[in-house]
């Protein structure tokens, strides 16, 4: 798909660091328009924030999707739940360009794994990691290239699997 037949995408997520390294490694997939939606630092818990928006945002994208090419992502971190379980609760279509990417634990987790470490999805890793969102999403670009590695944490094999809804 070309640049200009890509559709605009809604970042729907917890922080910064959700928003910059999904934004870094979609612009390196070829997407180039974007609307941020994530959560006032101080105002609150950012994984609430997406759980609220949601309906919101999802009732947006579907009175727009038939006039505009539009897409969604939404990034939650899972913590304590299950990846499956966390993306049970965002209710979309089969057809819709919504993908729903769910670190386990932290974004962190997958920072720490780009850097070249090996990473168990059950520990945490949020303080271990000195790499910027947009270095690690082009870490993670040239590092996926053709394909994801199989020892990547199963959390990343699913958001790769997810950004494919993008393209459809």
């Amino acid at each position: 798909m070309t640049r200009s037949k890509l559709p605009q995408v809604v970042i729907l997520c917890e922080d910064n660091q959700h928003y910059h390294a999904l934004r870094a490694y979609l612009e390196l997939l070829g997407f180039s328009r974007f609307i941020q939606r994530k959560a006032v630092p101080g105002k609150g818990s950012g994984k609430d924030f997406v759980e609220k928006q949601y309906a919101t945002e999802l009732k947006a994208y579907r009175s727009k999707k038939g006039r505009l090419h539009i897409a969604m992502i939404v990034v939650i971190d899972a913590d304590e739940h299950t990846v499956s379980e966390v993306k049970k609760q965002f209710v979309r279509n089969e057809d819709e360009k919504i993908a729903i990417i769910v670190p386990k634990w932290h974004i962190e987790t997958w920072f720490y794994y780009i850097e070249g470490n090996v990473c168990e999805e059950h520990e945490k890793y949020k303080n271990k990691v000195r790499i910027k969102p947009t270095q690690a999403a082009k870490k993670l670009y040239e590092k996926c290239s053709p394909v994801l590695p199989q020892d990547a944490p199963p959390s990343l094999q699913d958001a790769c699997r997810e950004i494919q809804r993008l393209f459809s």
